[in-house]
């Protein structure tokens, strides 16, 4: 005799076996969207063989992909989002394809009149969060914890720390490499081109060897060249312009890496990179870089409440910064810069050879670094390359 099913559980356990995707939507720039990596991460730790479908910036996008991060990427010009801001009785059929297939959909942003929130539950998905990280009902403070607060009610737990790896590394040089970025989302939180030069001046007195590479992107033309014309004695890289996924394998080859509160600073620190961030007017418990080699620098507290206040600012306090601070808080992070040779000893091994995968749960895979070499299966846990 045939053993019967409640029909109605039948049609949930089918329907949780045919969704197995997490859709994420981001509309943040690149460091917010780096905080809610540990969010994104969380959640995938519950459903390891869900696929990850991140909509978003599109360069944003093309980052996390190409870091492997998320498996599918789409810009907010993709008819996906589109349609989700319309009835779904509009939907086109690869909008259907894709959310049939979607069991949590967490939107990061503030859907005032409900219409994202009601589309996604029309299309069937059994579980949807929208809900900004700026919400003033949040507890916590920093960003990263606002993105996990947000998902406390699906049990989603912080994950354990790993970098942020580029499938492919850029060496710049053989000696150690420090990147600079002098602009930022803002003119008004960046240090003047003269104190990161006398920062640069001090750190190459202690080691001549470093390789000094300034990066920036469309904004930042006028700090980046300032800071290059500051530097007109020293023998200076510039990458201007280039594809985030591009800098992104910079600022993970790094050895060193100086920015403001700015995307690049949180890459080079969800990198692994030993990153020193410089704060000014923006509150570093709510926006620091997390990463375990990070040191934020600030000066006074900004006294400034809203941003036409800073903007207003002529002496700028928050950014009276002496120049060795920086090279002060380098050291400490790098274990002393007598010589080249000390400092590449003192850094983590995995840096070292600089090639990392992310494990998958067959016994042996390649690595995703493209070396060809044989990583051994830990569990999920990143571990090193055998190198020849």
């Amino acid at each position: 005799m045939p053993i019967e099913e409640n029909p109605a559980e039948s049609a949930e356990c089918v329907a949780q076996t045919m969704r197995s995707s997490l859709l994420f939507v981001h509309p943040g720039s690149l460091g917010d969207a780096i905080l809610a990596l540990a969010a994104l991460r969380g959640l995938h730790a519950r459903f390891h063989f869900a696929r990850r479908i991140f909509v978003g910036q599109q360069q944003i996008g093309q980052l996390f992909l190409h870091c492997g991060e998320v498996d599918m990427a789409l810009s907010f010009e993709h008819t996906l989002w589109t349609d989700c801001l319309l009835s779904r009785d509009t939907w086109q059929a690869s909008t259907e394809r894709i959310m049939d297939s979607v069991s949590h959909a967490v939107v990061w942003m503030n859907d005032a009149d409900g219409t994202v929130a009601a589309n996604l539950k029309r299309a069937g998905i059994p579980w949807t969060s929208v809900r900004s990280p700026n919400s003033t009902d949040l507890e916590q403070e920093h960003q990263e914890d606002r993105y996990l607060e947000i998902l406390r009610d699906w049990d989603v737990r912080r994950p354990a720390w790993r970098p942020l790896c580029p499938m492919e590394k850029l060496h710049v040089s053989g000696s150690p490499l420090l990147v600079i970025h002098p602009g930022s989302g803002s003119p008004h939180k960046c240090l003047p081109p003269q104190i990161w030069a006398e920062a640069v001046r001090q750190l190459i007195s202690r080691e001549p060897a470093w390789t000094i590479a300034l990066i920036g992107g469309p904004a930042d033309e006028i700090t980046l060249w300032g800071l290059r014309r500051a530097l007109d004695r020293h023998q200076v890289q510039v990458f201007h312009n280039y594809e985030l996924a591009t800098i992104a394998s910079l600022l993970a080859s790094a050895d060193l890496f100086w920015g403001h509160d700015s995307g690049p600073t949180h890459v080079a620190a969800a990198a692994g990179t030993p990153t020193v961030a410089v704060f000014g007017p923006t509150s570093p418990a709510r926006w620091a870089p997390r990463g375990p080699f990070v040191r934020v620098v600030q000066g006074s507290a900004c006294q400034c409440r809203t941003w036409d206040d800073v903007r207003a600012c002529v002496s700028k306090p928050c950014l009276a910064i002496d120049p060795a601070q920086i090279v002060q808080h380098s050291q400490a992070m790098l274990g002393g810069l007598a010589t080249v040779s000390s400092f590449t000893k003192g850094r983590p091994a995995w840096r070292n050879h600089g090639h990392l995968t992310c494990l998958s749960r067959t016994p042996m895979v390649h690595c995703r670094a493209r070396c060809r070499n044989i990583v051994i299966f830990c569990e999920d846990r990143w571990n090193l390359c055998r190198m020849p």
